[in-house]
């Protein structure tokens, strides 16, 4: 069972509490409405290093609050690093916060590295400033780890104070001498408790989470009794209407060390505490993950049920550090369901180390479609290891949220190129008082706000008005084509000659609201598209002058009536694949004036889609069984004339293919022939085929074995036989080839009923045919015997035998074998090739 709230806390470095916590730094976008053109850059004016931008909250007047904890300019004036927060207006300036540090001197505390401004947090008529390294100090001079919140009244500063929740307790109960007051802290929408603050630390590292009044008053602590030591429970906090009942306020605490390292959220009512109410453990059980650093309450979905975001920055996937994010959706049974899991994008740089989810925001509903909206920081994140900011949007019921923009330091322009740890903290959203605190230039949308300590700066992004336009391609009566009818015939206008069936009363209709967008009407750009599902040969043409279009684009002015541009679609006479629908596509978008109220121009929303699709069928024909789709049945048979190749002799092969239909017709059928590289395709004739015949000699990735494909008509009507006629050229036959194999093939996008006779073998033998010949001559033609050579021992004079081996064919010959003859008598045989063949001498025997 689990629950959420609606704060979202940060990762905080290790010198907040026992645990050390080592924060590794690494070294285009989705873009919607948030502006990356003209970005309010906040610096500390007093220094560097201060980490100006480690906490950030929106207050009344467009004021940005900002914590500098390791400001060593401060309202005390000594020089010392105590850390202070500033009040920032007007897209540059900053200034001290007043009565930070000054609403009250207890004598007996330690101020020094107090990390004042590690955590802001405004209600707009209230701020919090907390200082969780703040030291108190007894009578021993013992000193006591305890933090502290300064409540700060902005329009009343006698009811401003110093909330020290534990100070009290420490003398007697010594768990809480170490409870760091202000860790993470915020305020309540409740009747019944307005403060509250983790308490990481206390109790051995259990933690709690303290609630008190609006004056600090009636403090309670939520159970001791489920954390465990060093669970730090308090790490992070949030607030919510999670029940049913609609009326009970939660708070939610992250434990990151609970469950055995593998981290925690428990979750309180305000009205009872001290009893815990559901705990969510870890989905993906990382020991390390520091699952419940951060967290952030908001209803992404408008049902009016908080949902709870959980970041696990330390988590590790395929990267080492990468972090995730975890979203639960109100399931409205007092349960909480995980719904979905968040990383880091690649595409926008290494993961490792990134931290992603280290910042988590509820940030309000940034297009204002009623879904709230959350921001995740990845603050080591991008290529550049400066940070990265993911902006998900909410969404109807339990549907995934939608990525719809990244901001990166680079995205910012020149602005952003010195920020570093972007994504660290955000500002919450809060609409108190009927008023958009974090709408600094009161256009209706909530801004942005995102802090960057390792670069000591703040930025504030505001949000761009969003247009909704809704578009529709209306097809008027049109519901199928009719190809086979004498009706809807129109005359071309370009020759007012030419006639084609036509679709006409073809309709683009565009509509538009918007909120705060400072006029009545938008220029949208659209453009229709005619048979996007074709490549080439495009099925149909739109008429723009004297040029037939395939897709026209046009510009219109849109406003909240609907408002429609009427076109005629002409469709290509003899057109033969009717199987296939004709698709016609409408997309558009805002066309981007040039001049716009403050600078932000209009975006369209992205959560709609913005393209409408409009598919209209062709009669077929095949529709006698009450279903439109066509069943055929394609058999193949091949066969030629010539049942034999005699290598020398034939030159040409000629194949017949039948291919006949004996269902329904056969819509963009093809005949695959595959041949063997002993053969090449000549010509390819169809029988009563109009037009020209489309074929490809070779459409295959096979060396050995060539495939001719070939478009048959389309369609192969119910007992139609196709006859295709292939004529092969016959080319080098090696030798030991006796038969050469084809396979022919076809196939069809209507519902093939049996393929198995779809396919057909032909084996064509070969014959080898040669006529060899010898003839020769001898030098000398005589030779004398006498005596003075009877004898073996003596040698007589040299004989040469010249043969001539001719192959009159038709066949070519690779090798043959040569016989020759001679007397015993002979004494020493020597041999000479005369060319043009070769002999293989390691064949020659002497017998």
């Amino acid at each position: 069972m689990f629950f959420k709230m609606v704060d979202s806390g940060r990762m905080r470095p290790a010198v907040f509490i026992t645990l050390i916590v080592l924060i590794f730094t690494t070294n285009f976008l989705y873009a919607f409405n948030i502006d990356v053109k003209s970005p309010y850059i906040y610096k500390d004016p007093f220094g560097s290093n201060t980490y100006f931008g480690y906490s950030l909250a929106f207050h009344r007047a467009n004021t940005l609050i900002v914590g500098a904890p390791l400001s060593k300019v401060t309202n005390i004036g000594d020089g010392k690093q105590y850390g202070t927060v500033f009040e920032c207006k007007g897209g540059t300036a900053c200034a001290l916060l007043r009565q930070v540090d000054q609403v009250e001197n207890f004598g007996k505390e330690k101020r020094d590295d107090q990390w004042m401004g590690a955590t802001v947090y405004s209600n707009n008529d209230k701020i919090l400033a907390c200082a969780p390294r703040y030291k108190t100090v007894n009578e021993k001079l013992e000193e006591y780890l305890t933090g502290k919140c300064d409540v700060i009244s902005v329009f009343d500063t006698s009811s401003s104070f110093v909330w020290r929740p534990t100070v009290s307790l420490t003398t007697r109960l010594p768990e809480f001498k170490y409870s760091q007051v202000g860790f993470s802290a915020k305020f309540i929408d409740s009747p019944i408790k307005e403060l509250m603050t983790g308490l990481p630390n206390a109790q051995l590292g259990k933690g709690f989470i303290a609630l008190a009044k609006g004056d600090g008053m009636s403090l309670s602590f939520t159970d001791t009794l489920i954390p465990k030591d060093y669970e730090y429970n308090g790490y992070s906090t949030a607030s919510g209407i999670f029940t049913r009942d609609r009326q009970s306020v939660f708070v939610v605490g992250g434990a990151p060390r609970g469950n055995n390292l593998d981290g925690k959220v428990l979750m309180y009512t305000v009205l009872n505490p001290n009893e815990t109410f559901a705990v969510l453990n870890d989905p993906s059980k990382t020991v390390g993950s520091y699952f419940g650093s951060s967290l952030a309450a908001a209803d992404v979905n408008n049902d009016e049920f908080s949902d709870l975001v959980v970041g696990a920055p330390y988590y590790e996937g395929d990267s080492y550090n990468e972090g995730a994010v975890y979203v639960y959706i109100n399931n409205k049974q007092n349960g909480l369901e995980h719904v979905q899991t968040l990383y880091g994008n690649k595409m926008y740089g290494p993961l490792t180390g990134s931290l992603f989810g280290t910042g988590l925001g509820s940030v309000g509903d940034l297009n204002q479609d009623q879904f709230s909206d959350i921001a995740i920081g990845a603050p080591y994140g991008g290529v550049d290891g400066k940070g990265i900011v993911y902006l998900y949007y909410g969404t109807a019921n339990k549907e995934p949220l939608k990525l719809l923009q990244v901001i990166t330091p680079s995205s910012l322009g020149a602005a952003g190129a010195a920020l570093n740890g972007f994504g660290f903290a955000f500002a919450d959203f809060l609409p108190f008082k009927n008023k958009l605190a974090n709408d600094v230039d009161d256009n209706k949308y909530p801004d942005l706000a995102i802090g960057a300590y390792k670069s000591d700066q703040a930025v504030v992004l505001r949000s761009r008005p969003v247009i909704t336009i809704m578009g529709e391609l209306k097809t008027g009566s049109t519901k199928k084509i009719d190809l086979f009818s004498s009706e809807n015939i129109c005359t071309l206008p370009t020759d007012g000659k030419s006639k084609n069936k036509c679709i006409e009363g073809v309709q683009v209709c565009l509509t538009s609201a918007g909120l705060g967008i400072g006029t009545t009407s938008a220029e949208v750009e659209y453009k229709l598209a005619l048979d996007t599902q074709q490549v080439i040969a495009k099925r149909a043409f739109l008429l723009s002058g004297q040029q037939q279009l395939n897709e026209i684009t046009k510009v219109m002015t849109v406003s909240t009536a609907e408002i429609c541009e009427n076109y005629t679609i002409y469709l290509i006479n003899n057109t033969r694949d009717i199987y296939r629908e004709l698709e016609l596509e409408l997309t558009y978008n805002v066309k981007e004036p040039s001049s716009c109220i403050n600078n932000l121009c209009p975006v369209a929303n992205q959560i709609l889609s913005l393209s409408d699709k409009k598919v209209i069928p062709y009669i077929t024909g095949c529709s006698d069984d009450g279903n439109d789709e066509c069943n055929s049945d394609l058999v193949v048979t091949l066969s030629t004339n010539e049942p034999l190749i005699r290598v020398g002799i034939t030159e040409v092969l000629d194949v017949k293919a039948q291919i006949t239909n004996k269902k329904e017709n056969a819509f963009a059928s093809y005949l695959h022939v595959q041949y063997p590289k002993e053969l090449s395709p000549n010509q390819v004739k169809i029988e009563g085929y109009s037009g020209s015949i489309i074929w490809d000699p070779n459409v295959s990735q096979d060396s050995d074995i060539n495939t001719l494909s070939i478009t048959l008509s389309s369609p192969i009507k119910t007992k139609m036989i196709e006859y295709v006629n292939i004529q092969f050229g016959v080319q080098l036959v090696q030798m030991g080839t006796k038969t050469l194999k084809l396979t022919a093939i076809a196939s069809t996008s209507s519902i093939e009923m049996n393929p198995q006779d779809n396919n057909a073998t032909l084996i064509v033998k070969v014959s080898l045919s040669a006529n060899l010949t010898v003839s020769g001559n001898v030098k000398p033609e005589q030779v004398k015997w006498t005596k003075e050579i009877s004898s073996p021992k003596i040698v007589g004079p040299k004989i040469v035998h010249t043969f001539f081996y001719q192959n009159m064919g038709p066949s070519s010959v690779d090798t043959s074998l040569i016989r020759i003859d001679f007397p015993k008598i002979v004494h020493t045989f020597f041999y000479q090739n005369m060319g043009p063949s070769s002999v293989d001498t390691s064949l020659i025997r002497i017998d």
